[in-house]
């Protein structure tokens, strides 16, 4: 699981028609993703399908959906994946 930051719900759209003649339309929100333990975040970004609201600002985990490819390897699939919100720690007040 990666943990993933989203600090706007600004979305991100674009349209049109690709080379083979039929339309899209794309939309997506950017994100933060920690990797490996690094001790700064790369930017993500985050595809939306139609109609879907964007993520709330807040923290989150990616759970990816893996499976195994034709030549038995494994993959990750991203089409399905989930943003599931990390609840916030609860730090206690010490009394000194």
């Amino acid at each position: 699981m990666f943990d993933i930051e989203i600090h706007s719900t600004l979305v991100k759209e674009r349209s049109g028609t690709s080379k083979a003649g039929k339309p899209y339309h794309i939309r997506e929100q950017q994100g933060f993703v920690y990797l490996n333990g690094e001790p700064y975040p790369q930017k993500l970004t985050i595809p939306l399908g139609d109609g879907q609201a964007p993520h709330a600002k807040g923290n989150y985990s990616l759970t990816p959906e893996f499976f195994v490819g034709q030549f038995g390897d494994l993959r990750i699939g991203m089409r399905d994946a989930q943003l599931v919100v990390n609840e916030p720690s609860k730090v206690k007040a010490v009394n000194g």
